[in-house]
């Protein structure tokens, strides 16, 4: 089955969106009991795991291309709070959530920008 460029695109928007959510989190579970906060980080953070998995195993042209979309590192992230979530740090988690995943986001957008660009030359 050959994947179209919107695939792709498709991709990284719900990649970025699982991103976003994590933001949320931050922002909105600050006033949460740390256990609260520490169930929604770990969910949040599982999803963005879950849309890199779907990017690793579907594009993995876009990976090798942008490699600070951090799929890898998001999968196994993803892998250690869905299997081993008791031996995940806590502060661990909030760097995750506060600087790496956004950081992989800001690659995200790039990239679906770029995508964007050349899908409207190729028109």
């Amino acid at each position: 089955m050959t994947r179209e460029p919107s695939d792709e695109m498709e991709a990284l928007a719900k990649y970025i969106a699982a991103g976003e959510v994590v933001a949320r989190v931050l922002a909105d579970a600050a006033e949460a009991t740390p256990a609260v906060r520490r169930l929604a980080l770990e969910r949040a953070v599982q999803n963005v795991g879950e849309a890199a998995a779907r990017i690793g195993a579907h594009y993995p042209t876009l990976v090798a291309a942008y490699p600070g979309l951090d799929v890898p590192k998001a999968i196994a992230m993803r892998a250690v709070l869905a299997h081993d979530y008791d031996t995940i740090i806590g502060a661990i988690l909030e760097t995750t959530a506060a600087e790496d995943v956004p950081a992989a986001m800001r690659v995200a957008r790039s990239a679906l920008r770029e995508l964007s660009a050349r899908r409207d030359l190729d028109r």
